[in-house]
């Protein structure tokens, strides 16, 4: 048996954070920080791999709920405004793990 991990959910006023979500966050936040930390010393070498990190961010978040209103689109034909909703917890990990690694082979890495 697989042990499973809880991650809870975070409410940000009315935006509802899912567990995964914000752990994502925390990675992107070490990883610009690794990211600082491997260029350092070298003058504006930084700005690219901060760069790509933001747009992997994006990537990520737009893939993931994308992709999760795409697999309920029924439950957002009646509703199409609904689809601005970030509180209702509608995020794929599949979808954002698809959208940045996308992106990545798109950048070269």
């Amino acid at each position: 048996m697989t042990p499973a991990l809880h991650i809870p959910e975070i409410s940000l006023g009315p935006l509802l954070l899912p567990g995964g979500l914000w752990l994502a966050l925390a990675m992107f936040a070490a990883a610009l920080l690794a990211a600082r930390w491997r260029r350092r010393g070298e003058h504006g070498a930084f700005a690219e791999d901060e760069r790509v990190l933001w747009w992997a961010l994006f990537a990520g978040a737009g893939g993931a709920r994308l992709a999760y209103v795409l697999v309920h689109a029924r439950a957002y034909a009646d509703a199409p405004a609904s689809l601005l909703n970030l509180r209702d917890g509608g995020w794929s990990l599949a979808g954002g793990v698809a959208a940045v690694g996308a992106l990545l082979l798109f950048v070269g890495w």
